[in-house]
């Protein structure tokens, strides 16, 4: 009761009963699924385990409403996640007359956290399982659980590895094309006539004027055919090949993020999201309890 009430209160988007029979996820052609299990395929070995990690069902999510609670899967086990649980709890112990944040800054707490389920090396708990199959440095190469992480940490926490884990994702073909460039500057290096000229045996013979009109001397050719060499690996052909993919690349990168970034969205009930509906911290309106408006017009308060 007390759950539903808060639920109510704090305009948390819950998931509704589902009608038999009724499939939310969108069935894709034959050919689009073909192509996508050929692709799973391939990065088989960066996939999570489905024992541990099974397939999220897909739910649609309404504002709960206590009036309408016969729309809301309430039977269900997990009706209301940890994550909700700790939020719903925070948002009590923040709005009492002596709420914890005031007897953290009294000194009577030192810190104020929300429990784990258990150690990180206790078997069967969630934190443990996140601990051996993501946070651990051997699980670099595969994909992360996000629906895990956003039941456990919140969505902030999961939206945050979510979009650093596509950044990463999508900065291999930029790496293996700027990589290409690289070596196509170093094989080509032999054979440009600037860096053989920089590094023949007569260049120490070549005097060079100064590069500027005061406090500079005269030098010589071949005191710079490391810095040529260095210069001619990068500055190649390839180079501009290199920009006009990155071009490419960065529009690429920013369409398909926000394309994943609206299915976590519509997947954690982020859709319809207004911050204005939220309730205002016990901080705030205390201070603006204290807050005085000023009459521009007489300058008094």
């Amino acid at each position: 009761e007390v759950l539903c009430r808060y639920a109510e209160i704090m305009k948390l988007k819950m998931p509704i009963k589902l009608i038999a029979n009724q499939d939310l996820d969108a069935s894709d052609t034959d050919i689009f699924e073909d192509a996508k299990s050929w692709f799973i395929s391939l990065f088989k070995f960066a996939q999570l385990d489905s024992a541990k990690f099974p397939k999220r069902e897909t739910k649609l999510l309404a504002e709960f409403s206590r009036d309408k609670d016969y729309l809301f899967d309430l039977d269900s086990e997990n009706f209301f996640p940890a994550n909700v649980r700790t939020m719903i709890v925070d948002f009590i112990l923040e709005r009492q007359s002596i709420g914890i944040q005031r007897l953290v800054e009294t000194g009577v707490y030192s810190a104020a956290y929300p429990l784990h389920d258990g150690g990180y090396n206790q078997p069967g708990t969630i934190r443990s399982l996140l601990y051996n199959e993501w946070g651990k440095m051997g699980k670099w190469i595969r994909l992360q659980p996000l629906d895990t992480i956003q039941e456990y940490f919140g969505v902030n926490f999961a939206m945050y590895f979510a979009w650093l884990g596509f950044y990463t994702y999508m900065l291999i073909p930029a790496s293996i094309a700027g990589l290409l460039c690289f070596f196509y500057g170093l094989i080509t290096l032999s054979q440009n006539q600037i860096g053989r000229d920089a590094c023949s045996p007569w260049a120490d013979t070549v005097i060079m004027c100064p590069q500027c009109d005061r406090n500079c001397d005269y030098w010589r050719l071949n005191t710079t055919c490391i810095l040529t060499k260095m210069t001619l690996v990068f500055d190649t052909p390839a180079t501009v090949v290199f920009a006009v993919f990155m071009s490419f690349w960065a529009v690429l990168y920013l369409e398909l993020w926000r394309r994943k970034s609206e299915e976590l969205s519509y997947r954690w009930g982020l859709v319809g999201w207004d911050q204005g509906a939220e309730h205002p911290r016990p901080q705030y309106l205390a201070m603006i309890q204290k807050a005085q408006k000023l009459n521009f017009k007489v300058k008094q308060k």
